[in-house]
């Protein structure tokens, strides 16, 4: 009797490798979604610090240009947080479109996947069929006959 032989199989294996490059894209995209909010929760904390810092020199004195200067070194943390709040947005469309490439992906391997299983367990079937007449053949030769006239 011939092996089993899914006529699908080099589908399937590029359906798991396209599943396995949106898995990697997914997550080199939720590193870098990560590495930028690290990058904004630490310029946050420094906006916090300098403000901090501003209002105790204001408390104490008040040199025009040095409030300048720090007003001056907010605004372009303020305009850097601006920056990086952009970037975020586009990493986060990014991570849900490699979601939803990676979601797609494991559909068709799975779909494959189950027609694979529905026609192994046909062949299985087919299989245990074919040996079931051989020993009903084997066992009584006068069904065999009458199976034999009845096809020819």
């Amino acid at each position: 009797m011939k092996q089993f032989v899914f006529r699908f199989q080099l589908l399937l294996d590029r359906a798991r490798d396209d599943e396995d490059r949106s898995l990697l894209l997914l997550a080199g995209a939720q590193q870098a979604l990560a590495r930028k909010e690290g990058e904004i929760a630490r310029q946050t904390e420094f906006r916090r610090d300098a403000l901090a810092a501003l209002e105790e020199r204001q408390r104490h004195t008040f040199h025009a240009w040095e409030m300048t200067q720090h007003r001056l070194r907010l605004d372009a943390v303020a305009k850097e947080l601006r920056r990086l709040d952009n970037e975020r947005g586009a990493l986060r469309r990014g991570v849900e479109e490699a979601r939803v490439s990676t979601v797609a992906a494991m559909r068709k391997r799975k779909a494959l996947e189950k027609l694979r299983e529905r026609q192994l367990a046909d062949y299985r079937r087919e299989a245990e069929r074919r040996e079931l007449r051989v020993m009903e053949d084997a066992a009584h030769p006068l069904l065999a006959r009458r199976r034999q006239q009845a096809l020819g």
